[in-house]
């Protein structure tokens, strides 16, 4: 019995070892070397210091692509005209972009 159980724990171990660590560092090798900008998040910098990722919350303007969420919030009310008119913009825009 005790020898089934070590020969289990063994072969938990080395899938763990090959699963888990080799895998990873196999990935983060290969991203590191074959594209190094988008491994590290593609960074924006702005006085040495960073601000932010240029692939998070991109701008997309061509209707044929996903439109994604804003990135930008408003601080105002829901029934405000200003942000009734913000919203009628953003519907006008994207019924004129689905014909």
């Amino acid at each position: 019995m005790f020898k089934i159980i070590c020969r289990q724990a063994g072969s938990l171990m080395f899938l763990l070892t090959v699963c888990v660590v080799m895998y990873t560092g196999i990935t983060t090798v290969l991203a590191q070397v074959f594209m190094p900008t988008q491994a590290n998040g593609q960074l924006i910098m702005k006085n040495h210091r960073i601000v932010g990722s240029a692939l998070v919350g991109q701008t997309t303007t061509n209707p044929a692509f996903f439109i994604g969420r804003p990135t930008v919030v408003s601080n105002l009310s829901a029934v405000s005209a200003a942000e009734k008119q913000a919203i009628g913009k953003r519907v006008t825009w994207w019924n004129g972009s689905l014909y």
